[in-house]
């Protein structure tokens, strides 16, 4: 599991396969652990959340496909 906390400590995005074994998905929740939401639902990998430097944005890696 990956996770990152949000600039002003308030948050926590983190990826976990909780869902469904395997499928990794992004989610944030507070930082007390309250208030869990998925934020991802993607057959794809989706892994390694990290908080843009302002908190206003969340980057990860997915190896979903773009069609031409």
């Amino acid at each position: 599991m990956q996770c990152s906390t949000s600039p002003d400590g308030s948050r926590i995005v983190f990826d976990s396969d909780r869902v469904e074994k395997g499928d990794l998905e992004i989610w944030s929740m507070k930082a007390d652990g309250s208030d869990a939401r998925r934020l991802t639902n993607s057959p794809a990998l989706d892994a390694l959340p990290a908080y843009a430097p302002d908190g206003k944005k969340i980057v990860f890696v997915s190896d979903r496909l773009q069609k031409d």
